[in-house]
């Protein structure tokens, strides 16, 4: 959930530095704004929020769980036993 938020603020930082880099070395382009920052980081979390209600939901939980950003091993879904994935090292 974090990490989500985070690449949502890095992305929006890049995003922003990039806006003031060319308006003050090329002269033009888009101007770079905080506010725009921290309502981005906001959006994110909002989105978080909204993907991890949606996954209290029976219906919409699976399809959450077909989409879902997994961290690391253990946190990924099941792999059957028998499998060519299982059998991997």
């Amino acid at each position: 959930m974090g990490s989500a938020i985070l690449a949502a603020g890095a992305l929006s930082l890049t995003i922003e530095i990039t806006q003031w880099v060319t308006a003050h070395a090329l002269g033009g382009g888009h101007i770079a704004d905080m506010n725009d920052l921290i309502f981005n980081v906001l959006g994110g979390a909002v989105g978080v929020a909204i993907v991890a209600a949606a996954g209290r939901v029976p219906v919409l939980a699976r399809v959450v769980d077909q989409v879902r950003w997994h961290d690391g091993p253990g946190d990924g879904p099941e792999v059957p036993a028998g499998s060519r994935a299982a059998t991997r090292g």
